[in-house]
């Protein structure tokens, strides 16, 4: 090994070791600071949803329309009026972490809200607020606790 003036010259084994080290470093920060691990960040459920009028003028039901898939709740506003306005959070999530994308009002596209659910022994219970210019709905989303079920060699759920 040979020193210039802080600069340390390696063999190729050295340095190998040091990337390894160092990826293998910045995946463990990586996953402290997410605060989930990967198999909490795979829980997802697939909601029930209640939709009840909003708080604007009656019709807000027939304005929007209301799915859910897994992990998901997508709002669609129906094409005509003013389309979709806001879609905020109007209680304290239980065990939902959800991610509301950003869309330009007056759309008339399907907005899908994402949720995971941080401790799967837990149920989820949040409530959404969509609303135009005159009408609003509410939507309460709920999971029950997620169990995995032993799945048969098809990948498919077995009976019990």
């Amino acid at each position: 090994m040979k020193n210039f003036k802080n600069v340390l010259i390696t063999k190729g084994n050295n340095l190998r070791l040091f990337f390894q080290l160092s990826f293998f470093a910045l995946f463990a920060i990586m996953s402290v600071f997410s605060g989930q691990t990967s198999a909490q960040q795979q829980q997802t459920c697939t909601p029930s949803t209640t939709v009840s009028e909003g708080d604007l003028a009656p019709g807000g039901i027939a304005s929007f329309g209301v799915s859910s898939g897994p992990g998901s709740v997508t709002i669609d506003h129906i094409d005509a009026g003013t389309g979709l306005q806001s879609l905020t959070v109007v209680s304290m999530p239980t065990n939902a972490v959800m991610s509301i994308p950003a869309f330009a009002p007056d759309t008339y596209a399907p907005v899908v809200v994402n949720f995971t659910t941080p401790n799967p022994a837990l149920p989820t219970d949040f409530t959404l607020r969509a609303a135009s210019s005159f009408y609003s709905i509410f939507i309460r989303v709920r999971c029950s606790i997620i169990t995995n079920q032993p799945n048969s060699d098809d990948g498919e759920p077995q009976d019990q």
